[in-house]
């Protein structure tokens, strides 16, 4: 894989966060633009993906995982950001309202820190396999 990445069994990182509400000591949870929109990671849905943390680019052997929503089995588009602006992915709940499930804005070692513009963002995501634009959703810090 080529990063440091600590591999653990799904079962043992959920428990974990589970009874603790935590997987590391450095995290205090996902940042606060999310906390209220997303819940803790339960084994054998969408989070399980995220699980390996090949996606995690910041170099650190863990990363606290959530899912989207508070519901089960809610399901959201995505949007994301078109180029020339800060880097941010949009989720939209079926009834239309949109939340960022990452804004660069909101982190202090982003580049887009201080930025004051809005991010712009392409259509929806569509399935390549069904051509859907709602899924389940989880989301890695």
């Amino acid at each position: 894989m080529g990063k440091n990445v600590t591999r653990r069994p799904v079962r043992d990182v959920l428990t974990r966060v589970a009874a603790t509400g935590s997987d590391d000591q450095d995290l205090e949870g996902p940042p606060r633009y999310l906390s209220d929109r997303v819940r803790t990671a339960v084994p054998g849905r969408v989070s399980d993906l995220l699980l390996d943390q090949a996606w995690c680019g910041h170099g650190e052997p863990s990363a606290w995982i959530y899912e989207v929503g508070v519901g089960e089995g809610e399901r959201f588009g995505v949007r994301l950001p078109l180029e020339g602006g800060p880097a941010a992915v949009q989720a939209e709940r079926a009834d239309g309202s949109v939340f960022l499930l990452y804004d660069s804005r909101q982190h202090p070692a982003s580049v887009f820190s201080s930025a004051t513009k809005s991010p712009n963002f392409h259509e929806g995501l569509a399935c390549r396999r069904c051509g859907g634009r709602m899924f389940e959703l989880a989301v890695g810090f």
